[in-house]
């Protein structure tokens, strides 16, 4: 976990399954991106959106609402 903001976030080595290195280097990258302030998210999200894309669509559903879509918010 990593907390950005006072909010817990998962790290993508927290998830109950594997997700593949690029997926894996995208989150870290989008939420360093986030952390640091950074105005350019957008970006790293497209980027994110894309990789996520290679995962079986249950997975992709899963990870695109939690980072993207801030469902790390509500747990």
């Amino acid at each position: 976990m990593r907390v950005i903001k006072g909010y817990e976030i998962k790290e993508p080595e927290d998830w109950d399954f594997e997700i593949p290195a690029d997926s894996s280097q995208c989150i870290r990258d989008f939420l360093d991106a986030w952390e640091r302030d950074d105005r350019m998210t957008d970006c790293y999200m497209d980027e994110l959106h894309g990789t996520l894309r290679e995962l079986p669509e249950d997975k992709d559903d899963l990870l695109h609402k939690y980072y993207l879509n801030g469902g790390w918010f509500h747990e």
